[in-house]
């Protein structure tokens, strides 16, 4: 039986991009990945750097580790992707590159998505 696989995404959006803009792509990239059935049921989690809010960490989970790797060539994934592309200066950011990294229990604001 496959088993979920927990991914930790971290964008670096442009400072010219609002929130209420950041928020609507990751609702985009959610129902994408709902839509094309490569998601677990669970609820992801959305913080956002408290020190650098244009930083935000989105926590899901592929449905298996086959639908991790076909997100990477699914059309409707990619074009999802290619907004985050326009719209971060990074994407795939290490958590260690963070403003929160340094600290022993790093706070993040949390959002309700």
């Amino acid at each position: 039986m496959s088993e979920p696989i927990a991914v930790i995404a971290v964008y670096r959006f442009k400072a010219s991009v609002a929130e209420d803009a950041m928020r609507v792509l990751l609702v985009e990239h959610r129902a994408t990945l709902v839509a094309e059935g490569l998601v677990s049921e669970r609820t992801p989690w959305v913080l956002q750097s408290r020190v650098d809010p244009t930083e935000l960490v989105e926590v899901f989970e592929w449905k298996d580790e086959a639908a991790g790797r076909a997100a990477g060539s699914n059309p409707r994934v990619l074009a999802v992707w290619g907004k985050f592309a326009a719209q971060c200066e990074t994407v795939g950011l290490s958590l260690a590159k963070t403003a929160e990294a340094a600290a022993p229990f790093a706070h993040f604001k949390s959002w309700r998505m």
